[in-house]
Formats: structure tokens, C-alpha cells, sequence
């Protein structure tokens, strides 16, 4: 499965993502809308990859990872309402503390941006 990113505004993509990285206190709003696979138990306890849109938000010093999903399929994807971070010397740190579950998905989000940084 395949990771993409949709930008707010495309037309300001580098600035964002580029600030995003660079300046992680200056922003103040939505700055993205991603997917990455998330694992989902099904029936029979079968754990399948499905992917998720997260939309990306900058608030009052840390990011914030909201799933695009219903409260049913939260509970299913084992996903909270929504998974917040900071950056430190250019690494996600969760706001969860050391022992987040969902880990793997900030780190696959911050990833993803700083991708998209370099494909800019």
C-alpha cells in the first residue's frame, strides 16, 4: 500500500512542509491531509493494513494527527481520536510519553512529510 500526501493548498506545498520541518512554532492550522495503512483487526482476530486519512494540524506548539474515521472504526483501528507530537531535534516525540501503541503512526506521518520535503 502506498502512502500519499494532499496539501491544503498546493500552491504553497514547499513553504509548508518546508515550515513544518523547519519552524514547528509559527503554525497554526491545518497543513495537510494524509494517508498511511494503519493495521485493523477483523473477524477471526485476521490484523490487515488498511489505510487511513489523517488530517495534519499545527496547534499551539505540537502537531496533531486527526483520523478521518467514524468512532466505530476507531475502535476498530485502535486509533484515538487524535495522536499529538512535537518535534525534537528533528524527531516526533508523542505527547503520550515513551509507551504509545500508536506510535508507528506518527512516525510514518512525520516521514511521509519530510519525504514530500525532498521530493520538492
Amino acid at each position: 500500500m502506498g502512502c500519499w500526501v494532499k496539501l491544503v493548498n498546493n500552491r504553497e506545498k514547499e513553504n509548508l512542509l518546508v515550515e513544518f520541518l523547519a519552524n514547528p512554532l509559527e503554525m497554526n492550522d491545518k497543513i495537510a491531509n494524509i494517508k498511511i495503512p494503519v493495521p485493523f483487526k477483523s473477524s477471526g482476530g485476521v490484523i490487515r493494513q488498511n489505510e487511513v486519512a489523517f488530517d495534519v494540524y499545527k496547534l499551539d506548539g505540537h502537531y496533531c494527527l486527526k483520523p478521518c474515521l467514524s468512532e466505530q472504526e476507531r475502535t476498530v483501528a485502535n486509533l484515538p481520536e487524535e495522536l499529538s507530537f512535537k518535534m525534537e531535534e528533528g524527531k516526533p516525540v508523542s505527547l503520550r510519553g515513551k509507551i504509545d501503541g500508536n506510535f508507528h503512526v506518527i512516525a510514518d506521518a512525520v516521514k511521509l512529510l519530510q519525504d514530500e520535503v525532498e521530493l520538492v
